[in-house]
């Protein structure tokens, strides 16, 4: 499921519909609502990588609920 807008007007969509349509229609990606539930599935260990490609500082000390909210900040 994303979360796409146009000028103000903000809809849930799912990739597909997004991708044969709304895409068209001149919609951007606000939020991959998928991408929140895929991080929480990680574990720790994956998520740290992921910190660590995006340059986080502060990473290694962090537990799982801290990691997936830096995370997102920067997504």
């Amino acid at each position: 499921m994303l979360k796409i807008r146009e000028r103000g007007c903000i809809r849930h969509v799912s990739k597909r519909a997004y991708n044969n349509k709304w895409k068209g229609l001149g919609y951007e990606i606000v939020e991959d609502l998928d991408a929140k539930e895929n991080l929480a599935d990680k574990t720790v260990d994956e998520l740290r990588d992921i910190a660590k490609e995006l340059e986080l500082t502060g990473y290694y000390s962090m537990r799982k609920d801290e990691l997936i909210a830096e995370i997102e900040k920067v997504k």
